[in-house]
């Protein structure tokens, strides 16, 4: 079976160069670098595949059918030993809709073959955050840990859970973004689209200095603050996967970066009783997004009932437009 990385080989020239322009629209629209980067590598994936499948094809003689063929493809389908998941399926399609809409829109094809393609809603999963207990314990076993790591693993842990940080708002951090005296940190891929200043709370700074005392991985003074075992900019799969090691350890659910954010949202409204202080911390630009994080809390499983019936859950829906009004009417 054709590799992905052999497939990347068989685009010609002027498809690269379409990636290139693509690539440089992208950056002009804000985008983070490593989401640029997303984007591209799940783009030149899907050309390879329709290149791979075709032979020698004109960028302007690709239809619908071909990007269809494409998704369906069993290299698309399946990643390694396990299928794909449905918002890994989601991602790329928003990638490859958005990449056909600015070539359309460029000039390059006349209509766009990805405009049918329809991502899968994902609203019916639960959206669960952390209890006290849980964050107790993860962030207990990260710091009593002594893998030389474990202190770049505490703070970036800690920018997420105590300051509500994406995970791409943490690798994209470079160290002049932090004024450790003044305890001003730039956030530079905030939700709201632009870099933003921010007064950082003192738990984060602690983490952050012990970070850059210890020495394990010392940043350079122009370049990223948080780096891989290669010291290179750290990528948030590698965050992802160093996030689901300290979960084994600590004995609690494995849990994606995100989950972390929605604790913060959740802990943060139960505190403040605010939406629009919890969606300004966020940067989100829609209240509604941000309800949905302050239901977090309430969204766990509960106890099963008694006899066969399925375990009760609370989902968004209903409950989270009653949320929005209740929250911004408090």
């Amino acid at each position: 079976m054709t590799t992905i990385a052999s497939e990347a080989n068989f685009l010609s020239s002027s498809y690269e160069e379409l990636l290139t322009e693509f690539r440089e629209f992208l950056f002009a629209q804000g985008k983070s670098p490593p989401t640029v980067k997303g984007y591209l590598r799940d783009v030149r994936f899907i050309l390879s595949l329709v290149v791979v499948r075709l032979g020698r094809v004109s960028f302007s003689g690709i239809r619908r059918k071909h990007i269809e063929e494409a998704f369906a493809d069993t290299r698309f389908t399946h990643l390694q030993d396990h299928v794909r998941g449905q918002a890994s399926c989601n991602r790329v399609k928003a990638a490859v809709r958005q990449f056909f809409s600015w070539a359309r829109g460029a000039g390059y094809t006349s209509a766009s073959p990805a405009e049918r393609l329809r991502s899968v809603s994902l609203r019916g999963r639960e959206i669960s955050a952390l209890s006290p207990d849980e964050c107790d314990r993860l962030l207990a076993a990260v710091r009593s840990s002594a893998d030389p790591l474990s202190i770049r693993d505490f703070a970036m842990l800690t920018a997420m859970l105590t300051e509500g940080f994406s995970i791409v708002d943490v690798v994209s951090l470079d160290l002049t973004d932090f004024d450790t005296e003044l305890g001003l940190v730039r956030v530079r891929s905030h939700r709201a689209g632009r870099p933003q200043c921010r007064k950082a709370g003192e738990q984060f700074l602690s983490a952050i200095r012990r970070y850059l005392r210890a020495g394990t991985s010392i940043p350079r003074a122009d370049g990223p603050l948080f780096l891989s075992g290669r010291n290179t900019r750290i990528t948030t799969r590698q965050v992802n996967f160093r996030l689901k090691t300290w979960c084994r350890r600590a004995g609690i659910r494995e849990i994606p970066p995100a989950v972390l954010r929605q604790t913060f949202a959740a802990t943060l409204y139960e505190k403040t009783h605010d939406i629009f202080q919890v969606q300004q911390a966020l940067g989100h630009r829609s209240v509604g997004t941000t309800a949905r994080y302050v239901l977090a809390k309430n969204s766990r499983r509960t106890e099963p009932r008694t006899g066969d019936g399925p375990e009760t859950r609370i989902r968004p829906g209903k409950a989270l437009s009653r949320k929005v009004a209740e929250a911004v009417h408090h």
